[in-house]
């Protein structure tokens, strides 16, 4: 899934539970069980790195959810301030999105030394999790986002 995805779950998970011992655990849970649903991804072998990095369609969602992600960082955690803390809203949303980042990081290394880097076994982990996706798995992509905006209205609203 999208890391604008990721952090919005994180938020719907600190709006709901409220309780920090349980809302941080399910908070980055959360991450691996929303990958494990078919989503968006443009490889067919998960080794076509550089395939996948040069994809156009892969280029703009990955640019789209550059922008959403830290817009939803910013927005969110006020949106929901009069209902969950602050602190509680931005550390949910950061410990759902936070496997990503070794993506982010790997994909920067790689592209620059052109070099696939040996992968660790969270790496491994995380890609047999995502056992489906398809460039169709956009549409996944935004129904959750729909979904997820749809929640956080009904948590500030309720």
């Amino acid at each position: 899934m999208t890391g604008s995805n990721h952090a919005l779950t994180g938020a719907v998970i600190a709006g709901l539970v409220k309780e920090p011992a349980a809302a941080l655990p399910l908070a980055f849970a959360s991450h691996f069980i929303m990958d494990a649903i078919p989503h968006f991804g443009v490889s067919a072998e998960k080794k076509e790195i550089f395939v996948r990095n040069k994809d156009r369609a892969f280029r703009v969602i990955v640019g789209v959810d550059s922008v959403l992600l830290p817009v939803s960082f910013i927005l969110v955690p006020h949106y929901l301030r009069p209902l969950v803390p602050v602190w509680l809203t931005l550390a949910c949303m950061a410990l759902a999105f936070l496997p990503d980042l070794f993506w982010v990081w790997r994909f920067f290394y790689e592209r620059r030394s052109r070099l696939e880097r040996a992968k660790s076994w969270f790496s491994r982990f995380h890609l047999w999790v995502q056992w489906k996706e398809t460039p169709l798995g956009v549409l996944a992509e935004a129904v959750w986002f729909g979904l997820m905006i749809w929640a956080l209205i009904l948590i500030r609203h309720r």
